[in-house]
């Protein structure tokens, strides 16, 4: 009864969506946002030729994109094609098995830029993989997958673009054997995995005796090459002498230095009048400590002034107070 009752949803949400074709993919879309969907079938021959820009190819007939809600309805969709959850942040995803891309709607600034990029960059993973799916290839390491469809979606400025250079400078950042299988699932270090993976096939695509280096070596995984062995073929270089090379680069860069030392500066100056501020409290304390300590011992009479003090003068200076008599009345009128 319950397959029955999941079935007949499926079937609904199936009735649901919404249909728009675009040369040769088709885009889904949830009931009440065909004008979202017009964003993407408007960017998505900008995001096609990107990406054969950066892999020689076109991708497959019959991709489907389907745009989602928000991010449990990315999470509903993946579960459906028994694929593993993704973290909150993640805004897409691409199942090249699938040949299926799916995208949440709730992105915070859904400009045509944003869309574009975003499209292009689930695209690539669509053709890179297709590219080396055929018997015999070399299946494509994650650093040069994320990297690819960074390059594809091309943005102007990453946010762990500036700490790349610094981490260079302290040997912070890791190596491409790290990335080859599998990147964290944590925020910070899969941030820093995605940046890494840029900045290095970025690096690629400006070196070498060659053009079309990227587009050829995906060609060179699809006919079976190694890694290593592609890379060297297109860039007469060890895949290891190349990491060095970029690795180098990004320490040369001191762009950071100025930044970060001006924070430096800044919370030291600030520490300095924290500790200030800190000392002169504990100073007035200690007077008031003092100065309460003083008023007590000499009420107590044990203040060395007052032993100190002549005959009938009083130790603060003061005149102590007349003591009248009995019979020492004031006559009457004064």
């Amino acid at each position: 009864m319950r397959t029955i009752l999941v079935l007949a949803t499926l079937a609904l949400c199936a009735l649901a969506q919404g249909r728009l074709p675009v040369l040769g993919a088709t885009i889904l879309y949830p009931e009440g946002r065909r004008a979202s969907a017009f964003l993407y079938h408007d960017a998505y021959r900008e995001a096609r030729a990107r990406v054969r820009r950066v892999t020689g190819a076109l991708p497959p007939q019959g991709v489907s994109i389907e745009l989602v809600k928000d991010s449990a309805a990315l999470t509903a969709a993946l579960g459906k094609r028994g694929a593993a959850p993704v973290p909150p942040w993640v805004a897409g995803v691409a199942l090249p098995g699938h040949q299926l891309i799916v995208i949440r709607l709730d992105l915070r600034t859904p400009a045509p830029a944003r869309v574009e990029g975003l499209l292009a960059h689930e695209l690539c993973h669509i053709v890179a993989h297709h590219v080396v799916s055929i018997p015999g290839a070399t299946p494509i390491p994650r650093w040069l997958d994320e990297g690819l469809a960074q390059h594809a979606e091309g943005r102007v400025f990453s946010p762990e673009a500036a700490n790349l250079a610094m981490r260079a400078f302290f040997g912070q950042l890791l190596s491409l054997s790290e990335l080859e299988r599998s990147f964290p699932r944590t925020e910070g270090a899969s941030a820093l995995a995605y940046a890494q993976s840029e900045s290095f096939v970025n690096w690629l695509a400006k070196t070498g005796p060659t053009r079309q280096r990227l587009p050829r070596l995906l060609a060179a995984l699809k006919q079976g090459h190694s890694v290593k062995r592609a890379v060297r073929d297109i860039f007469l270089r060890s895949i290891d002498e190349l990491e060095a090379s970029w690795r180098s680069d990004l320490r040369s860069d001191r762009s950071w230095m100025p930044a970060t030392i001006g924070q430096l500066l800044v919370g030291a100056l600030i520490a300095v009048v924290v500790v200030m501020g800190a000392s002169r409290i504990v100073l007035r304390r200690r007077a008031l400590r003092e100065q309460w300590a003083h008023e007590e011992a000499g009420e107590s009479g044990d203040d060395p002034a007052a032993r100190n003090a002549p005959p009938g003068q009083h130790p603060t200076g003061r005149r102590p107070p007349i003591r009248r008599l009995r019979g020492d009345e004031d006559p009457p009128g004064v």
